[in-house]
């Protein structure tokens, strides 16, 4: 996270602000935060060491996203439509009304239809001057890759990373590699061990989902400095070849159905079942 902090600061230090940045990860990688902060800083006239000041006029209005030059885009029901890019193509060639440049800040951008996606590639292809837009997406692979080679890429991994032990890990990846070739059986005996300790089952769902996470940013990225654990790059490059990619955002998308499960006091044993059950056996299918 600092990592990311300090390449932006620098960028502003030294008035080297690309067109488009995109931030990658799932729902907890804090994604909007940073990219607040960095809009924030991109309108404020009085930076400080790449950051913004805070109580400037302009950080007042955009900490309350009340500024004129700083723009939201969210989906509007499921999807970001065409009508909400040609919106954003009409204003991206106005002058700032009153910062140094205008900010479009564009939350689930991997939500775009291909009409939209193809319709905001226009802008990017010919980006004003006096632009700069930020997407924060889940999932890159949903976004076109037109679309993402265009910007800036920034991966954040899950916040629960931080103090993960080794032995997690291990634990982790042995689940996931036991799952990958499960039968129903064993899927169904390996669901009754983990739920034997249920106060750490949100750990090992956590940790679980990282693991596919780490898989899915190896093999879009291949750098091993943006692993929760790059220790085990070894383990993750050997895992990742196993995979196909939809097959890894399944596997993360079933994770956050059953911890959602939990949180509404599901019975832990029935949800680990399914969940599991949907992971196991995944050498057998296609994708």
């Amino acid at each position: 996270m600092r990592e990311i902090s300090s390449v932006l600061e620098n960028a502003l230090v030294n008035e080297r602000i690309t067109h488009a940045y995109l931030f990658v990860g799932p729902e907890d990688a804090r994604k909007e935060e940073i990219a607040m902060a960095f809009a924030r800083a991109l309108l404020c006239f009085s930076v400080q060491a790449g950051r913004a000041c805070g109580v400037c006029r302009d950080c007042r209005q955009a900490e309350h996203v009340k500024h004129p030059d700083l723009h939201i885009v969210q989906p509007a029901g499921a999807t970001i439509k065409i009508e909400q890019i040609r919106a954003v193509q009409q204003t991206v060639f106005y002058r700032p009304y009153q910062g140094k440049r205008q900010v479009y800040l564009i939350k689930q951008a991997d939500t775009m239809t291909v009409q939209a996606a193809n319709c905001f590639l226009k802008t990017l292809e010919e980006p004003p001057e006096e632009v700069v837009f930020i997407l924060l997406a889940t999932w890159l692979h949903a976004l076109l890759p037109t679309v993402r080679s265009r910007c800036q890429q920034f991966f954040l991994p899950p916040a629960v990373s931080a103090g993960i032990s080794k032995d997690e890990w291990l634990m982790t990846g042995e689940l996931a590699e036991r799952l990958y070739e499960a039968s129903a059986m064993e899927a169904l005996g390996l669901a009754e061990k983990v739920a034997e300790k249920k106060e750490t089952v949100v750990t090992c769902l956590n940790l679980l989902a990282l693991w596919y996470f780490d898989l899915l940013l190896w093999q879009e990225t291949g750098d091993p400095e943006l692993l929760a654990n790059p220790d085990r790059m070894l383990n993750v490059e050997k895992e990742a070849v196993r995979y196909p990619k939809r097959c890894l955002v399944h596997c993360i998308e079933e994770i956050e159905k059953a911890k959602e499960r939990l949180s509404a006091n599901a019975n832990t044993r029935l949800v680990l079942e399914v969940l599991l059950l949907h992971l196991a056996g995944m050498a057998k299918r296609r994708y």
